[in-house]
């Protein structure tokens, strides 16, 4: 399963998510398409911004995949 997968344990451990978003900030890092994506859909300070070289902390990244998960 992929880390962006929107398939989720019937109950995820909080280090189930918080390992998601550590794959999620380093697909970013890298300039993943997919990644950026996803942060420019969720996150709601970084959804318009062109966000290469922007700091994307662990944080902002665990928000993005909260958000996304409703």
């Amino acid at each position: 399963m992929s880390p962006h997968s929107s398939v989720l344990p019937v109950r995820p451990s909080i280090s189930y998510l918080k390992d998601q978003a550590k794959h999620l900030r380093k697909a970013h890092a890298t300039g993943d398409r997919q990644a950026v994506q996803r942060v420019r859909a969720h996150h709601p300070s970084l959804g318009q911004a062109d966000t290469a070289g922007v700091e994307f902390s662990l944080r902002d990244a665990q928000l993005v995949v909260a958000r996304e998960r409703g």
